[in-house]
């Protein structure tokens, strides 16, 4: 980034010097670019976070969804060898092409800021109606007073990092494992005890509490669900709060990923014991399954179709945490490269008022 401005006096100085080894330096350099360009295609630079800090790249990226991915690699490779062409010619006849490369290199440049600055403007507009669709300080504008983010595993950073730029209420950030970090001011460690309580360091919080829902799904116990969006829930707890049921793997689009798990803790009395409903479907016309797999239970094989929701209901009766797996039974993935089974609506788990203790083993 500090070296690359010295390019532009450096070729100036270059030209000034159009003599000897300058000379058969700069067309090396040109040939040089020729041959790379014509071998890698820089399209490839472009794939998910690889033009990440480069405004270069990110026009390039912008120029493959103006056409094409062919088009624009095209498009690159042969601006970069009339370029390198025109810097070659200028060493070797410096006198009338310099102000024409300079122009040329001017122009290039302006068009490309303008590509990188409409991706930009792209990219913004997508986070935006991803993360805050409306109103970006819904938080804040929900007037429940200081609160803390709960990342669950596999959280975006940017996820995260857009909702504390929007909203001053949020105080503390607690990152379950595998959540990434939104920055490095100070983040807070989350576990979740046996009976649900969401631990900040180790000690229970009482704050209302923004769950990010990327990929996962979560409801709390004695607690009252302000608002919701895409991809966060905002509650607000009477006491510690406290996890109902966390669902570990379902995107905020309904898909399960090929591994997902569904635990749901005790209540007050210490037991889980209640009806589990899981509502699967998938988009018409495409049939799939799942793999169900209670605890201590044998693998069994749910079909979905297309054209139905398909309900499944799990009689729960446990002392201490119950976690049911659901496992995608072959290898099939979306066009963005996310592994799924089937999509789910957010489960449903209706607790028993009268819960009795499971029955020995006797084995």
């Amino acid at each position: 980034m500090t070296l690359t401005p010295l390019l532009v006096p450096a070729f100036g100085l270059g030209i000034s010097r159009a003599r000897g080894w300058w000379t058969t330096l700069g067309v090396a350099t040109a040939v040089g670019i020729l041959l790379f360009t014509a071998r890698v295609p820089l399209t490839g630079y472009t794939i998910g976070d690889g033009k990440q800090d480069s405004p270069f790249l990110s026009a390039v990226y912008q120029l493959q969804t103006w056409t094409s991915s062919p088009t624009a690699a095209s498009v690159v490779a042969f601006g970069a060898a009339a370029l390198a062409a025109l810097g070659a010619l200028t060493l070797v006849r410096p006198r009338r092409p310099a102000t024409a490369a300079l122009a040329v290199a001017l122009v290039v440049a302006a068009l490309m800021s303008v590509a990188s600055t409409a991706f930009d403007h792209v990219a913004s507009q997508r986070a935006r109606n991803t993360y805050s669709p409306g109103d970006q300080s819904w938080i804040d504008h929900a007037g429940v007073g200081r609160t803390d983010i709960l990342a669950l595993p596999h959280t975006p950073r940017s996820s995260t990092e857009a909702q504390l730029l929007w909203n001053t209420s949020l105080t503390d950030v607690l990152l379950m494992k595998g959540a990434d970090e939104p920055d490095a001011f100070g983040n807070f460690g989350a576990t979740i005890a046996r009976d649900g309580t969401i631990l900040k360091d180790g000690h229970p919080t009482s704050r209302p509490l923004v769950i990010e829902e990327y990929l996962g799904k979560a409801s709390l116990q004695h607690a009252a669900m302000v608002r919701r969006t895409l991809m966060a829930t905002l509650w607000r707890p009477t006491g510690e709060a406290r996890l109902s049921w966390l669902l570990r793997g379902r995107y905020f689009d309904g898909w399960l990923a090929s591994r997902s798990r569904l635990t749901v803790w005790p209540d007050s009395t210490g037991f889980v014991h209640g009806n589990l409903r899981l509502r699967l479907y998938l988009p018409r016309g495409i049939k799939g399954g799942v793999v169900i797999t209670r605890p201590g239970g044998h693998p069994e094989l749910v079909t979905v179709t297309g054209s139905r929701v398909r309900t499944v209901v799990l009689a729960i009766n446990s002392a201490g945490p119950y976690t049911v797996r659901l496992d995608s039974p072959g290898l099939q993935f979306l066009p963005d490269g996310r592994d799924v089974s089937v999509r789910a609506l957010p489960p449903q788990f209706a607790r028993s008022l009268k819960p009795r203790a499971p029955a020995a083993d006797r084995s």
